[in-house]
């Protein structure tokens, strides 16, 4: 379900393996927002694939002398809460994704928050 990689890669398939180029783009950034459907599936995974490729390949996409390259990598995930839901019958697995996301350093907020945060309430 994730937008980074297939649940199956396949050897013959190289476009179901991680999207390295879009990897180190979402790695240049200072902050990587998520929404959109569903948090016990596309987002859920979506998410845990940007922390792991992020933790995996830190050392390729970050010089070691630069100040991101020491903060933890789910610090620049932001996972807009109001941005995203569940399928219903599906709650326990978004249960368990939220527990992950916020051992995994993401910060959780709504989309006002952010819209106040950059300046834009009344947009």
């Amino acid at each position: 379900y994730s937008a980074l990689s297939a649940a199956v890669p396949l050897e013959s398939d190289p476009a179901t393996y991680a999207d390295n180029e879009l990897i180190s783009k979402l790695f240049a950034a200072d902050r990587v927002m998520v929404c959109g459907e569903s948090l016990s599936h596309a987002v859920n995974y979506t998410v845990r694939d940007m922390v792991r490729l992020f933790e995996l390949y830190q050392e390729q996409f970050l010089d070691a002398n630069d100040p991101k390259a020491k903060t933890p990598i789910g610090n620049k995930i932001y996972l807009m809460k109001d941005g995203s839901s569940s399928h219903r019958g599906f709650e326990n697995q978004t249960t368990e994704f939220l527990s992950f996301t916020r051992k995994a350093g993401v910060t959780s907020l709504k989309i006002a928050d952010l819209q106040a945060e950059l300046g834009m309430e009344d947009e």
